[in-house]
């Protein structure tokens, strides 16, 4: 995990950092196993997270239409 700036919390930066949480769970689930890079920068009123694995992935095309969060993501 590495964490780049710092930042207030408020409920769009909550929502993203619950998001990121559901992305670190998804990864440690079914990622493979493997090492799991989290990576989090705040500037300017900005944040950037990205949660990456090295696990065997999806095909979005076979994600259902009810789960747009992975579909859109």
């Amino acid at each position: 995990v590495v964490i780049v700036g710092d930042s207030e919390l408020d409920d769009a930066l909550s929502a993203m950092m619950q998001a990121a949480r559901e992305a670190m769970v998804n990864a440690a689930k079914y990622g493979g196993g493997g090492e799991v890079q989290v990576y989090a920068e705040a500037e300017a009123g900005q944040v950037f997270v990205s949660v990456r694995d090295h696990g065997p992935g999806f095909d979005p095309e076979a994600v259902p239409a009810d789960r747009m969060g992975v579909r859109e993501s």
